[in-house]
């Protein structure tokens, strides 16, 4: 068997080759996601704006002086990425530019190569599906749009695999735009990844980076029709999944109470016999945190 020695990880390694593919994919896609978030970081600018739409595409203004015409791939993503962030998380203001990206497609030759690559694989679902997990996975806003137009199944587990992008990867302020116009699209909010029956939930509570879950994107999700209590290949409730951080915080807080408000059952056990109840004594005794402590002492009164 072929041995390569490389530094991906930042020390000396022996790998195989398809070691060696797995590492280097992943270091490419950080190297993509870290270069599109300062492209991304240096253009957005202001808190508010205001839409105006012309004739075939959309015009944007933001109160830091950006005007913002929908006329390729980069500006369609700034607009969705800005409204996402800035915007006052209504699911109307949010389906108002998405109906506007939408319209500035077919003028502007917006996801032509994305429809092409799926229409071409249409015969072959094992094909397209794979395809378009590797773009959902990768945050491509313009391949969401491909997807919704092509007609591709709503029980396609875009939105998961889309999550799967956002656990891993804080982008831009933490977006989830491409998770949003996948929900604005109709497809499954509850779908799961046939690896692991992992769904956007379990991902959103337990990310990579930051501060472990995301709140506003468990409130969009739940508002979407999020079933709380969904269990993973093995059993995991997303509520398990978020009380199993050793570390808690803010963020993490505030997702639980999402999530218990919302009707997630404490008590559902996973196949390995461990609940989300459990699981939050067990840490707060062996990571000690004031407000895990004052969550516990209200859930036991």
């Amino acid at each position: 068997m072929a041995i390569l020695t490389g530094r991906l990880t930042g020390v000396s390694e022996r790998l195989t080759i398809h070691e060696f593919g797995g590492r280097a994919a992943v270091a490419s896609s950080k190297a993509f996601h870290d270069a599109e978030r300062s492209e991304l970081d240096a253009t957005v600018r202001g808190d508010s704006y205001s839409r105006t739409t012309g004739r075939g595409f959309c015009q944007l203004y933001y109160r830091g002086g950006l005007m913002v015409n929908i006329n390729d791939d980069k500006s369609f993503k700034l607009a969705l990425i800005t409204e996402d962030l800035q915007g006052d998380q209504s699911k109307d203001d949010f389906a108002a530019v998405c109906e506007q990206a939408r319209a500035a497609m077919s003028p502007h030759d917006i996801g032509s190569d994305f429809r092409r690559a799926y229409f071409s694989c249409m015969s072959d679902p094992k094909i397209l599906m794979s395809q378009i997990q590797a773009d959902m996975m990768d945050n491509y806003m313009v391949a969401a749009f491909a997807c919704i137009e092509l007609g591709v199944p709503k029980h396609f587990p875009l939105i998961a695999w889309a999550a799967l992008n956002k656990m891993d990867f804080e982008g831009l302020q933490g977006e989830i735009a491409c998770m949003r116009t996948l929900m604005w699209g109709g497809f499954d909010v509850n779908s799961q990844t046939p690896e692991g029956g992992i769904s956007a939930l379990h991902a959103m509570c337990n990310l990579k980076w930051g501060r472990g879950a995301h709140p506003r994107a468990v409130h969009h999700l739940i508002e979407n029709g999020a079933d709380v209590n969904i269990q993973s290949a093995t059993g995991d409730t997303p509520m398990i999944t978020l009380c199993g951080h050793a570390a808690w915080n803010e963020d993490i807080d505030r997702t639980f109470y999402l999530l218990f408000d919302a009707g997630a059952d404490l008590e559902v056990e996973a196949e390995d016999g461990v609940s989300a109840w459990l699981l939050l004594q067990g840490q707060q005794k062996e990571n000690p945190h004031p407000l895990r402590e004052q969550l516990i002492s209200e859930l036991s009164e």
